[in-house]
């Protein structure tokens, strides 16, 4: 028995299918059933039930998987600290991502990663809360970026602080409201997202605390599903404020996003690990560049909310139309991948318009930095 036969295990036991499961590892079929046959003669048990159409897995062979995993699990791990000793942030590293914060902060965050961490092999992959956590413990992720708190024996570090703002259609009656309080939530009922999501448990304690009702009759699986439903008049929901800017231009032309006053609702952003792990002074140090990626970000949001201010102000001559779009590719489902190199495999690509696309006439013309706020404030970024 070799590390090799209990990697065509774990295979066999994830994809319940021979042909799959030696695709995965990059061997024949044959191989693979030849290698799983002689596993099964040394432990002197049955590990799989074989039929023309597909595997069962005896009880024994379910637990011998599950330790496979964990042993293989062990072993990732003997290897990431031989390389530690060298660079905590070389070689592959598995990165979750909660899909409400995937689409909105990756595409920003690949860039600094690459030029920070050149020898870095990075996998990013789109999972909800749940899922993340089991793969996170089970030894397939190294490393998970979600919203807290977690009630989980994990290395927890904290990031950043996301405000969440009330979207509405621009025929809603809250649409004329600078700022919100959660009073005016009352006897309103908010669109939400479906089950398994984080950002439900948020959106929803929210509700409680302003004595407002979920819509029973739709949830979505996403924050774009979501804002579509707002733009043509099926309801109001809640938007992190990383989602504002990252949509088309057509959007922000029916919506408007209200911030609320102070306390303003957030959730805690952070980065978990398994405890002991080998490369935590590395995840520390991507732990600080994430901080300076949202700030960045955060601090176009401000730009691009007080340029919008000017125009509603009556200032049209410090704005200048422009057609310009960019296009990114994103993470669109838990098994889609990122590499750090920038090569994107088995990938959508999304149009996305550009940083500063919501300054003025709901995004139709952008900020040309002669405003006085801009002229004295301390944001060094400008309008690409």
């Amino acid at each position: 028995m070799n590390i090799r036969d209990l990697e065509y295990l774990v295979a066999l036991a994830e994809t319940l299918h021979f042909r799959k499961a030696s695709e995965k590892c990059f061997v024949s079929q044959p191989g693979l059933s030849g290698q799983i046959k002689k596993l099964e003669e040394h432990l002197g048990v049955q590990l799989v039930e074989r039929t023309n159409r597909k595997v069962l897995f005896t009880p024994v062979g379910k637990e011998v998987a599950r330790r496979a995993n964990r042993i293989l699990a062990e072993v990732r791990e003997l290897e990431e600290v031989a390389k530690s000793f060298e660079n905590p942030m070389q070689g592959p590293l598995q990165l979750g991502i909660i899909p409400t914060l995937a689409p909105y902060l990756v595409p920003r965050l690949i860039g600094p990663m690459k030029e920070r961490y050149p020898a870095l092999e990075l996998y990013l992959h789109e999972l909800q809360t749940e899922h993340l956590l089991v793969e996170l413990k089970e030894g397939q992720l190294d490393l998970g970026l979600l919203a807290f708190p977690l009630e989980e024996n994990l290395q927890q570090i904290p990031l950043f602080e996301e405000e969440f703002l009330l979207a509405v259609s621009s025929s809603h009656p809250l649409s004329t409201k600078k700022q919100v309080d959660l009073e005016d939530l009352q006897t309103e009922e908010v669109l939400l997202m479906g089950e398994g999501h984080c950002f439900r448990d948020h959106a929803l304690d929210i509700c409680h605390q302003a004595n407002a009702q979920e819509n029973p009759y739709f949830k979505a699986n996403s924050i774009e599903i979501l804002r579509q439903m707002v733009a043509y008049g099926g309801g109001i929901t809640l938007m992190p404020k990383l989602s504002i800017q990252d949509n088309h231009q057509t959007m922000n032309s029916l919506i408007h996003y209200i911030p609320f006053r102070n306390p303003a609702p957030k959730r805690l952003i952070g980065m978990v690990y398994r405890p002991g792990c080998s490369r935590g002074s590395g995840f520390n140090d991507l732990g600080a560049l994430i901080q300076q990626v949202f700030m960045n970000k955060l601090g176009t949001l401000m730009l691009a909310f007080l340029c919008f201010g000017c125009v509603l102000m009556g200032s049209p001559e410090v704005f200048a139309q422009t057609t310009n779009t960019s296009t990114t590719t994103i993470v669109t489902e838990g098994d889609r991948e990122f590499r750090g190199e920038g090569q994107a495999k088995n990938t959508d690509t999304a149009t996305q318009g550009s940083e500063f696309e919501i300054c003025g006439h709901h995004q139709s013309t952008r900020c040309d930095h002669q405003c006085d706020w801009f002229r004295n404030s301390s944001i060094s970024s400008a309008c690409p």
